[in-house]
């Protein structure tokens, strides 16, 4: 088989998509695995270390920061001295609106996430999406077909009406399963998949920390010119200079 990140490269191991660290002590229902060439598969690494980091921050996790896991977590990101530099504490909100659209009291405090976390977040949306459309498809994405993705924190989700609004329209959420084990509280996903068009969308939520959206739109091709298309398909630029990716411009 061929890889179906790359799209050109033999298809010789198996990726994990979300990676085993995402999930406490490893412990991963079977499912969601595509076939993936070496390369593809190993030079994303950093980028699931520090997804699996950034998924355990969010309010009350407290707990868990305290846990041998997560300590383990935070020193491997010693080896990214420009992203950590990005996290700092910005302000306590004392008051945020819930997702019934109450405003209730709050003792959070809010952290900065800066342009390199961002693209980590936005190179880990384009491989989810990726995956889930092969998943709900059987189709590679084409190289020229263009990617939508967002990633949204915890922050935007209470704060950003838009985004909330948007993320309700996932209603049915899936979880993994194998016998007793499921991910729920760690990991929901829904994928639409229309086969007429070929378009595909995505939502990947990570505990209470993150979510990611993605739109495959094969259609588009037909409507925008090829210079307003800013699409990277290469997984494998280094970390951590990383420009935003797989966005439509306006």
């Amino acid at each position: 088989m061929t890889c179906i990140y790359c799209g050109v490269a033999p298809a010789l191991t198996v990726d994990h998509m979300p990676p085993r660290m995402v999930f406490e002590n490893k412990q991963r229902p079977d499912g969601l695995v595509f076939p993936a060439c070496k390369e593809c598969n190993e030079l994303t690494r950093d980028n699931d270390a520090i997804i699996s980091w950034f998924s355990r921050l969010y309010y009350g996790g407290f707990q868990e920061s305290v846990s041998p896991e997560f300590e383990r977590l935070s020193r491997a990101m010693a080896r990214y001295p420009e992203l950590t530099r990005e996290f700092k504490f910005k302000e306590r909100l004392r008051y945020i609106r819930n997702a019934q659209g109450l405003i209730v009291p709050t003792d959070m405090v809010t952290v900065n996430v800066g342009p390199i976390t961002r693209a980590v977040l936005e190179q880990f949306a384009l491989k989810f999406a990726l995956a889930m459309h092969w998943h709900v498809s059987g189709e590679i994405v084409p190289a020229d077909v263009p990617i939508w993705v967002m990633g949204t924190t915890n922050y935007h989700q209470m704060t950003n009406r838009h985004v909330r609004r948007m993320l309700a329209t996932f209603q049915a959420k899936e979880v993994m399963r194998q016998g007793i084990m499921t991910s729920a509280g760690q990991f929901a996903y829904q994928s639409i998949y229309v086969a007429d068009t070929g378009e595909s969308i995505h939502y990947g939520g990570f505990r209470e920390s993150f979510a990611v959206c993605c739109q495959v739109r094969p259609a588009m091709l037909s409507v925008l010119p090829p210079s307003s298309i800013r699409f990277r398909r290469d997984l494998r630029r280094p970390f951590p200079y990383l420009d935003p990716i797989a966005q439509l411009e306006g």
